[in-house]
């Protein structure tokens, strides 16, 4: 269990890596065997490089929910993968606060109705896919920090390795 916790804490912070307008920021920890942390804010560079401005209403903007979305997501999509090659079921139950995280956003989102969840979800497991050696990289340094804690200097510094190394 502790190895699919890690595994879904790395698919957060390297979808908020990539993301658009979020970052991973903090400690990255696993404090059990089926409960983690990652801390994701939105990025100030990120969101002057998209030209929007930072406001109140910036946590109403649709494509700042879908982007969240997106990274909160990812944490569910990768323990299907994990458990696929594992040959172990698939208990969403741990991920229930990412969900409800994600609908309590597109709620307060200033159109709700134009956001299509199953949408959002494929275009995450389509992420996680594609990125799965940088998550099992992260969740291989997260497994083999002290006390399972590290902090988002440290993920960083290994993506940035990471993809400078498989870029094109």
């Amino acid at each position: 269990m502790q190895k699919l916790t890690a595994i879904h804490e790395g698919a957060h912070v390297v979808t908020a890596y990539l993301s658009k307008y979020h970052f991973i920021t903090g400690q990255i920890s696993l404090f059990s065997d089926t409960e983690g942390e990652t801390f994701v804010t939105l990025s100030r560079k990120k969101i002057g490089n998209s030209n929007k401005q930072i406001s109140e209403e910036l946590f109403k903007d649709i494509e700042i929910v879908k982007d969240a979305a997106i990274v909160f997501y990812s944490g569910f999509e990768s323990e299907k993968i994990y458990n696929d090659e594992n040959g172990i079921e698939v208990e969403k139950e741990y991920s229930m606060n990412d969900y409800n995280n994600v609908n309590e956003l597109i709620k307060n989102c200033l159109a709700p109705q134009t956001i299509k969840t199953e949408e959002l979800i494929l275009e995450s497991k389509m992420v996680v896919t594609e990125n799965w050696l940088a998550i099992t990289k992260i969740s291989a340094a997260l497994l083999e920090a002290p006390r399972n804690s590290l902090n988002a200097e440290d993920a960083i510094q290994i993506l940035d390795a990471h993809y400078d190394r498989y870029s094109f």
